[in-house]
C-alpha cells in the first residue's frame, strides 16, 4: 500500500447456529494458534457450543496474561483459564471462581462486577475464592464485609498493593480499629477504596503506636462522618503518607453529602499538617460559592 493511503478493515458478523463442533483436524488447527493468544475478551457466548469436543484438562491458551469474561460462560471459564494469566475480569460471581486460584497460582490482578442481589451462598463463594488469590497485587470487589472478614481476606493477599472493596448496597460495618488491625496483614499496600463505619470512633490514634507507611490514598467510599476533627486525627497519627481522605461521589448523583464531611476532614488533616486548607474540590461547594462581579 502507498505511503499516504487509507487503510479500511472490515468486521465480519458470523453465525454458529446450527454448526456442528470442531472436528478433529480442526481441533488441532485452533489449539496449534491458541497458544499464541495473550490477551482475550470473550464478548458472547453464542459460539462456546462449537469447543464442546474439546479435551477438558486442557489449557487451551497456554500462554494467556488477560483475560476479559463479558458475559455468563455457562460452563465453559475452565477452557480459558492459564497457569500464565495475570489478569482478569469476571461480569459475575462464577461458580468456578475457586479453579480460577487453582488453575491462575501467578494471577495478580482480579475484577469481580457482584450484582446487588447476591445471595449469601454466592458471597460466601466469592470470600471463599478470592481469599485463595494468595498473589494478588490489585483487587476490584465489592464483598459484604465486616471486621473478621476483612482481616481474614487481607491476610491472603500480603502482596496487594492495591485494594476496592466498596460496597454501594449495604450499611458500611467495618470500623477503624478493623481497618487498622487488617492493614498490618498488608505491607505494601497504596491504594484503598472500601466502605466504612466511621462514625463511631473505635480506636484512640494517640495510644496507639501502630503505622501504616506505604498507604497513600484512602477512599472511604459513602461513609457518614460525626466528628471530622476525631477523624481526621486517625490518618494524621498512623497513616503518614495520606494528606486528603476522599469519598468517590457521583456526580450524577444529587446525594453528595458524604464528600462534604470529607471536606471537613481534610480541612482538619491540613490544619493538623500545617499546611493552608484546601479548597474543596466537591460540586457541592462550587454551588455554595458566593460570586461578586
Amino acid at each position: 500500500m502507498a505511503e499516504g493511503s487509507l487503510s479500511v478493515s472490515t468486521q465480519y458478523t458470523w453465525y454458529s447456529k446450527g454448526i456442528d463442533p470442531l472436528c478433529e483436524h480442526e481441533v488441532r488447527q485452533f489449539l496449534r494458534h491458541a497458544h499464541r493468544v495473550r490477551s482475550l475478551q470473550v464478548p458472547f457466548d453464542n459460539h462456546f457450543h462449537l469447543l464442546s469436543v474439546l479435551p477438558i484438562k486442557t489449557f487451551l491458551f497456554p500462554k494467556l496474561l488477560s483475560l476479559s469474561m463479558v458475559l455468563h460462560t455457562n460452563g465453559y471459564l475452565h477452557l480459558f483459564l492459564s497457569p500464565t494469566l495475570r489478569r482478569c475480569f469476571l461480569p459475575l460471581i462464577h461458580p468456578d471462581l475457586k479453579l480460577i486460584a487453582t488453575c491462575c497460582a501467578t494471577l495478580e490482578d482480579l475484577t469481580i462486577k457482584v450484582p446487588s442481589q447476591s445471595t449469601a451462598d454466592e458471597l460466601s463463594l466469592l470470600s471463599d475464592g478470592i481469599r485463595l488469590c494468595k498473589r494478588l497485587v490489585t483487587l476490584y470487589c465489592p464483598p459484604h464485609l465486616d471486621n473478621n472478614l476483612l482481616l481474614e481476606a487481607m491476610a491472603s493477599w500480603p502482596h496487594i498493593c492495591s485494594l476496592e472493596l466498596s460496597d454501594m448496597e449495604t450499611v458500611p460495618t467495618v470500623t477503624f480499629r478493623g481497618l487498622f488491625t487488617a492493614l498490618s496483614r498488608c505491607p505494601n499496600l497504596l491504594r484503598l477504596n472500601m466502605s466504612m463505619d466511621v462514625a463511631g470512633i473505635d480506636i484512640d490514634p494517640t495510644a496507639e503506636s501502630f503505622q501504616h507507611t506505604t498507604l497513600e490514598s484512602l477512599k472511604p467510599t459513602r461513609s457518614r462522618v460525626a466528628d471530622a476533627e476525631a477523624v481526621a486525627r486517625i490518618p494524621f497519627s498512623m497513616l503518614p503518607r495520606v494528606d486528603k481522605v476522599t469519598d468517590r461521589w457521583d456526580p450524577w448523583n444529587t446525594e453528595i453529602s458524604f464528600q462534604k464531611h470529607w471536606d471537613e476532614v481534610n480541612r482538619h488533616l491540613d490544619l493538623l499538617n500545617g499546611r493552608e486548607p484546601q479548597r474543596s474540590q466537591s460540586p457541592e461547594s462550587e454551588q455554595d460559592t458566593d460570586y461578586c462581579c
